[in-house]
């Protein structure tokens, strides 16, 4: 099965049973690990990223709201 990540509009792909699979070359092993490992940082960044802009965004919306509040005090 294979696995596509969409990261800045490069697509990465990479086959999860690959790096399992007993290869000629002992590099291509190395290598598909080491790309299977950096997908899941990738993975992981991609998380805490959109985690950390909803939290923006929902401070935007209160400070927003805190200004609004604000202005209404001071033409009262």
């Amino acid at each position: 099965m294979s696995e596509q990540i969409l990261f800045d509009n490069f697509p990465l792909t990479f086959l999860n049973k690959d790096a399992s699979e007993d290869y000629e070359d002992k590099n291509e092993k190395t290598y598909r690990e080491k790309i299977k490992n950096i997908i899941e940082d990738l993975k992981s960044l991609r998380i805490e990223i959109n985690e950390k802009y909803s939290i923006r965004s929902m401070l935007e919306e209160k400070l927003t709201l805190l200004q609004k509040e604000e202005q209404t005090k001071e033409s009262i």
